[in-house]
């Protein structure tokens, strides 16, 4: 994969990026340093929560989000390099 490539897979990733406050809703994983980035997730009702955090992975989904690995994420939007 070229430098071209990446950098516009990278621009695009920026232009769909949204901050949003953390919400009230709880959720209790492993490590409970790890709940604000599920509440993040559940607040703006995220499609992935995108980590290498093996205390999040376990849970595999929550709500509507899926918590999948980086190669995971890129795998389902079909980028072919990963399947290496």
């Amino acid at each position: 994969m070229g430098n071209r490539t990446v950098l516009t897979l990278y621009e695009e990733f920026l232009e769909s990026v949204v901050f949003v406050p953390q919400s009230e809703a709880r959720v209790l994983s492993r490590d409970p340093k790890d709940d604000m980035f599920l509440s993040c997730a559940l607040g703006c009702q995220a499609d992935y929560l995108i980590t290498g955090d093996r205390d999040l992975l376990v849970l595999n989904q929550v709500g509507q989000t899926k918590i999948v690995t980086p190669r995971q994420f890129l795998r389902e939007i079909g980028v072919p390099f990963c399947d290496a």
